[in-house]
């Protein structure tokens, strides 16, 4: 089961998010756990 939640990003973020994602062949919400994981 997954969960849904709204997180609020300041200015640039979602951009940037986006940027790497598409860089890197992701979803934004594939980018986001990618980096959330990376930095444990």
């Amino acid at each position: 089961m997954t969960h849904q939640f709204i997180v609020r990003m300041p200015p640039g973020l979602r951009s940037a998010l986006k940027e790497r994602a598409v860089e890197n062949h992701r979803s934004m919400n594939g980018q986001a756990i990618y980096e959330i994981e990376a930095a444990q």
